[in-house]
């Protein structure tokens, strides 16, 4: 047996319990974003980032305040996502639905 083999187990363990440490840091931090009442996955449908893209291609901060959970309501989406909540709620079908979002300019 070579001498790379025992090193190579070795890096192979460090690197499974890095990937564990991580894992479990990214945990903690979408449990805490939870608790706090942010998003903890993409922007939902209907709103917006308060963050920018800089120049740099860093974030910069475009509202201020920033909103609860860093997102607002995008003007165009929000108003149509109103609208569906509205006929969904009366009982209008999917089809209805879709024919409204087209008759108000949406799709």
């Amino acid at each position: 047996m070579s001498a790379a083999v025992p090193l190579r187990q070795d890096v192979s363990r460090r690197a499974e319990a890095a990937a564990t440490a991580l894992a479990t840091h990214v945990s903690k931090g979408l449990e805490q974003r939870a608790i706090e009442g942010k998003h903890t996955g993409g922007i939902p449908f209907g709103y917006q980032s308060c963050w920018a893209d800089g120049e740099k291609g860093d974030k910069r901060l475009a509202c201020d305040p920033e909103h609860p959970g860093g997102v607002h309501v995008d003007a165009k989406e929000g108003r149509m996502v109103t609208e569906m909540f509205h006929r969904y709620s009366s009982g209008m079908t999917t089809l209805l639905k879709s024919r409204g979002a087209l008759a108000v300019g949406f799709v």
